[in-house]
């Protein structure tokens, strides 16, 4: 992985927390499920940095992770369920179980069912959102930032026609071939 992808995932992860993370806690919020408030600007130490900003690097920080993690992946629509769950289940352990001791909060939100589904929701939002924007990168980034995806499917190979050469198979995109049985056999149309 490239400096340059690892410095956009950091991007994406970070943008991700005010774009995903915090409306996500502001619709929770809305409908009581929190009393936590979105966009918290209050700074907090050690180094006095805004609460916004400092949730904003760490999910930077964990952009990187995802995108070390997310070439195993699955594709389809297995990518998007897998980078929500790694939203909610690695960074809710990792908040529940690391940093809240190490603030002095009780593990797992205190065991309160609103607390724990705050974290999985506003942090499985974030992984959505770090998915989306890392896509959104490559496609609008420098030809050599896109995704180099390996092929779902190996091609087949291009049928030659044992008379007509080459010249059997016509259209773009399809495998098309002269009314020849072994032609069939050896390279079947895809329609």
């Amino acid at each position: 992985m490239t400096a340059t992808l690892l410095g956009l995932a950091f991007v994406a992860g970070f943008l991700a927390v005010p774009l995903f993370h915090q409306p996500m806690l502001a619709l929770l919020h809305a409908v009581g499920v929190t009393s936590a408030v979105p966009y918290v600007t209050s700074p907090i130490p050690p180094l006095g940095v805004p609460r916004l900003v400092s949730q904003a690097f760490w999910g930077g920080i964990w952009g990187i992770i995802f995108a070390l993690v997310a070439p195993r992946f699955p594709r389809g629509m297995g990518y998007w369920i897998t980078a929500v769950l790694f939203g909610a289940v690695a960074l809710s352990l990792i908040a529940w179980f690391i940093v809240a001791p190490l603030k002095g909060l009780p593990a797992a939100g205190g065991g309160r069912p609103a607390a724990i589904a705050t974290a999985l929701l506003v942090n499985g939002a974030w992984g959505f959102g770090t998915a989306l924007l890392l896509l959104a990168f490559r496609k609008v980034g420098p030809h050599h930032l896109r995704a180099q995806r390996k092929p779902d499917v190996l091609p087949l190979p291009s049928p030659v026609h044992p008379e007509l050469g080459p010249q059997a198979v016509r259209g773009v995109g399809r495998l098309r071939s002269v009314e020849d049985p072994a032609l069939e056999k050896a390279a079947p149309v895809v329609r």
